[in-house]
């Protein structure tokens, strides 16, 4: 077991921004909580996937909702503690490891900011290797991990959810996080620690702090740059929806995450389930979907995959198709 430090913690926040695709929130405020539970209760634990012991109870945990919202309702942290005591009484026992449900965004930092508060260590993994926008796009449905999952507000509010499929459990917890004023904290794919060695992403916030802490990328990593000079932004059906274009003609499509960019003549830069990115040309910051401004002159990155995702099953959960992007997959660069 390794313990992270402020270090780590600021590479993290940067890195899962980056790995988000755009989605997850942007982790500024989560690493100012962070920062301070670090400074009052110490470094927080990082296990590594080897290190779980078969009978461990395994929460991924991750906010839900519109990241723009996010901005003005903040969470209080309280939410997820009210979590836990809702899987404490239906498992008959608290989790003993928790992890980010996806790395991407606030979601990479949620639970290194309740773990020490949790006195539980966090796993050195997720279930989508970055950010997607929908509950059954997770490495776990493919595994036939099943269970139901747990929301709740900064008021106090709270539900479970046990609903027979991922998709499922989507629609109803999409529903009720729109309830909740689009902006809620999330427990699902509740699992042993025998079932999270087989179903999720090993690694994802070791990668993350390493992205975080990298200063140059290749020309293949940079498909594009320029001034934003349009951007388009709607809060609809709980998600935050739109796009935005540079003045070099290059348009980049996201719903929470960024799915498609596109050339000047509509040819397909990048694509989920690659992960694009734009970044500020002179800090290096990552831009997330709700903290796009005109005028920023920027990077626009495509980082790889996780392999999982460029599986035939993979590609059937979070492939073009699934945002209705099929359009352009002619138009796809080799």
């Amino acid at each position: 077991m390794r313990y992270l430090q402020n270090n780590d913690i600021q590479a993290l926040a940067k890195g899962a921004a980056m790995l988000g695709s755009g989605g997850g929130g942007n982790p500024a405020y989560e690493l100012l909580i962070a920062q301070y539970q670090l400074e009052i209760l110490g470094p927080v634990p990082l296990l590594d996937i080897s290190e779980l012991k078969d009978e461990d109870l395994v929460a991924p945990i991750a906010f839900m909702g519109a990241p723009l919202v996010c901005l003005e309702n903040l969470p209080s942290g309280k939410e997820f503690i009210l979590i836990f005591d809702l899987i404490e009484k239906w498992f008959g026992q608290r989790p003993t490891v928790i992890m980010p449900a996806e790395i991407g965004g606030a979601n990479g930092l949620a639970p290194i900011c309740i773990a020490n508060r949790l006195k539980v260590p966090v796993l050195d993994a997720d279930t989508l290797g970055r950010a997607f926008p929908e509950l059954q796009m997770s490495s776990c449905n493919l595994f036939g991990i099943q269970g139901p999952a747990f929301l709740a507000d900064s008021l106090g509010n709270a539900t479970i959810i046990h609903a027979k499929t991922p998709l499922m459990m989507e629609r109803l917890a999409r529903d009720m996080t729109i309830s909740f004023g689009s902006n809620a904290a999330l427990a699902c794919y509740i699992m042993t620690g025998k079932e999270a060695k087989e179903a999720v992403i090993a690694g994802s916030i070791s990668k993350a702090i390493h992205f975080g802490k990298k200063m140059k990328f290749s020309s293949k990593e940079i498909i594009g740059s320029g001034q934003i000079v349009d951007i388009l932004q709607e809060v609809k059906r709980g998600f935050l929806e739109g796009s935005f274009t540079l003045d070099s003609g290059v348009k980049v499509c996201f719903q929470n995450e960024y799915l498609v960019a596109l050339s000047k003549d509509n040819q397909v830069l990048a694509m989920t389930p690659e992960i694009i990115m734009p970044i500020e040309e002179e800090s290096g910051e990552p831009i997330t979907s709700e903290s796009l401004k005109y005028g920023l002159r920027v990077l626009l990155l495509r980082i790889e995959a996780p392999d999982i995702w460029k599986t035939e099953k993979g590609l059937a959960l979070v492939g073009p198709q699934c945002f209705g992007l099929e359009a352009f997959l002619c138009t796809q660069s080799e």
